[in-house]
């Protein structure tokens, strides 16, 4: 399962300070819907947006790489960090917590100081919103293990770390007698990546018909289709 010349293993406290920069690089402006937000809005973006839009987003996970749990694969030639993959525990509102499968990206106590980016953390609030809470569907689980942020250096890929990262969080999932993994995901690739791992559709979402606070359609003659979908795997 684990492909060869890496290793997966805990993320600890001297990985996180690399952890921000890895995530910058590979996962900033390369989400599949945050990228095709900033391409139809380009002609608007000024460099200085630009800047205070990346300084948004750097300050929204550094408290994610602060304070979440996750698993990293390490490139063991060079030691360098491939692949990523951030992940909590939810607990059961009826038991300890409210924590549930929607997104964090919640920016009404710390909005964004770009409009752009705040519209859009807007727009994945009301469809966080419109999601699935995870224990109302499967109200006799106590737990559930959420996976955040999966994301592999272009590099690395195509040699199974994604596979290999997924198929560690649901190893740890069990061993934390956690009995469904799930998350909110927004790229085809990890759809059909997660389904060949035994991930099932709890809903999907067509993003072609969400409009921003203007009422223009956001997605609307974007050339790949636009879905978000809740997924989880019972063990």
């Amino acid at each position: 399962m684990l492909p060869k010349d890496y290793e997966i293993r805990d993320l600890k406290d001297q990985d996180r300070p690399l952890l921000l920069g890895f995530i910058m690089q590979h996962f900033y402006l390369k989400e599949y819907l945050l990228k095709t937000y900033f391409a139809k809005n380009e002609d608007q973006i000024t460099e200085k947006d630009w800047r205070t839009i990346k300084e948004d987003f750097e300050t929204r996970h550094k408290s994610l790489v602060a304070s979440s749990s996750g698993l990293i694969a390490v490139h063991l030639e060079t030691q360098q960090i491939a692949g990523v993959l951030m992940y909590s525990i939810a607990d059961n509102p009826n038991s300890t917590s409210t924590i549930d499968c929607k997104s964090p990206n919640d920016t009404r106590k710390d909005p964004p100081k770009s409009k752009l980016l705040s519209d859009f953390f807007d727009l994945v609030l009301r469809v966080a919103n419109s999601s699935v809470d995870i224990f109302q569907r499967f109200p006799e689980f106590k737990t559930a293990m959420k996976l955040n942020i999966v994301c592999v250096d272009s590099t690395h890929q195509s040699r199974g770390l994604f596979k290999a990262l997924v198929h560690s969080a649901v190893t740890l999932a069990r061993d934390r007698k956690a009995p469904v993994v799930c998350g909110l995901f927004t790229s085809s690739f990890t759809h059909a990546a997660l389904e060949k791992q035994g991930f099932e559709y709890l809903k999907k979402m067509n993003m072609m018909s969400f409009r921003d606070l203007q009422g223009n359609a956001i997605y609307e003659g974007t050339s790949k289709p636009c879905e978000i979908a809740t997924m989880a795997l019972v063990l």
